[in-house]
């Protein structure tokens, strides 16, 4: 029970670590990578 609470703090973590890092780079570096501004959390959640 406590390791499936700590995995899923860890993977929100990292998640949200992943949304600010895409949430600097530019439209066009979104665009370059297939994603745009507003997928960002989407794609962090669930992936491509």
């Amino acid at each position: 029970m406590i390791v499936h609470v700590l995995a899923t703090i860890r993977r929100w973590f990292d998640n949200r670590q992943a949304e600010r890092q895409l949430s600097k780079l530019s439209d066009h570096m979104l665009s370059d990578i297939g994603i745009s501004r507003g997928d960002i959390s989407t794609v962090t959640r669930r992936g491509r």
